[in-house]
């Protein structure tokens, strides 16, 4: 072994330090500062290694990582630990309409940090999403736009219905009977007649309401399939339309 009083150390030498480390703290995440207890400077060394990654030869690599080598200690940025959680939020639930008081298992508020990028987007909130964060969040399906947003909120909503009575032989009932979503269907029935009665709602939804069933009840028009309830399946529905 080389003279340790000259400060020159062989590979072996280091490799033999890094392990006595590993078998005592369990990783080789050595801090960057960190002296063994004879002074060898043996966070520098690990650095050292790190940066050198490609000039290494295979053996010097392979031994490395047999103990344990970690060669990118850059964690994650945050915006990317969020974007990870809603692309599990995803996989789970089959769509990406998180609820704003949603609070992923991780303990995350994920509906809150949705609704800040949607913000974000509208200029509501800084800093503006870049435009890679655009890109990836509307490949994950997230309507960024409010109006888009709130058309694929409606058709949403309607299609419940029609699954609801498809199922059930019937409309949704005033209590206990909620979308996936937690929205009450039978309260959002009550507004579409009432928005109807009013004139409020335009000529596309007022028909796709109709072709439905949901604006009588003696059911269904012509338009759309019928399903096996007799609701009237409007064609925008089946083809998973926007309403618009």
């Amino acid at each position: 072994m080389a003279d340790r009083r000259s400060g020159t150390r062989s590979w072996e030498d280091w490799c033999a330090l890094a392990d006595e480390y590993r078998r005592a703290h369990g990783d080789l995440l050595v801090p960057s500062r960190y002296v063994t207890p004879d002074g060898a400077r043996l966070g520098g060394w690990i650095d050292r290694m790190r940066r050198r990654r490609s000039r290494l030869t295979c053996d010097q690599t392979a031994r490395l990582e047999s103990m344990g080598m970690v060669w990118s200690l850059v964690r994650p940025a945050p915006w990317d630990e969020w974007y990870a959680l809603a692309v599990r939020y995803r996989e789970r639930h089959g769509d990406i309409q998180i609820p704003a008081a949603y609070v992923a298992p991780e303990g995350k508020r994920l509906g809150a940090w949705m609704a800040h990028q949607k913000a974000r987007y509208r200029g509501q909130a800084r800093p503006p999403l870049t435009a890679d964060q655009i890109r990836r969040l509307e490949a994950l399906g997230v309507a960024l736009d409010r109006d888009e947003a709130r058309d694929r909120d409606w058709m949403r909503m309607l299609f419940y219905i029609v699954a609801f009575r498809a199922k059930n032989g019937r409309l949704p009932r005033e209590t206990g009977e909620d979308a996936p979503d937690g929205r009450g269907m039978y309260g959002w029935i009550m507004t579409q007649r009432r928005a109807v009665r009013q004139g409020r709602l335009d000529r596309t939804r007022t028909q796709l309401l109709r072709e439905a069933g949901l604006l009588s009840r003696e059911g269904g028009s012509r338009g759309g399939r019928t399903d096996g309830s007799g609701t009237r399946v409007p064609e925008a529905v089946e083809m998973g339309g926007t309403g618009r």
